[in-house]
């Protein structure tokens, strides 16, 4: 930004030291950041269907029993299938 004339400098330099006479909290900070990140998704239907959908999954797989084993046909895990059976 070029800023040559006295007046733009003043202007500046106010607006620099009144941004620094008014510092708002960290938690102000996030608050009005985190409304705006929101307000950004929101309105992005894709995104939000995308979001909805991944979790959905997630959840699904992440919370599904786990499958049975199969019987091997080794005869040495065969033999340590039956151990453990019988313990």
């Amino acid at each position: 930004m070029v800023c040559d004339t006295p007046y733009l400098k003043k202007m500046l330099r106010l607006a620099a030291e009144e941004r620094l006479a008014r510092a708002r909290s960290w938690a102000t900070q996030f608050r009005v950041l985190f409304r705006r990140a929101l307000r950004a998704q929101l309105r992005n239907p894709t995104d939000v269907t995308a979001r909805l959908l991944l979790s959905c999954w997630v959840g699904m797989v992440a919370g599904a029993p786990p499958r049975p084993r199969a019987a091997c046909r080794h005869s040495a895990c065969r033999r340590t299938l039956a151990r453990s059976s019988r313990a």
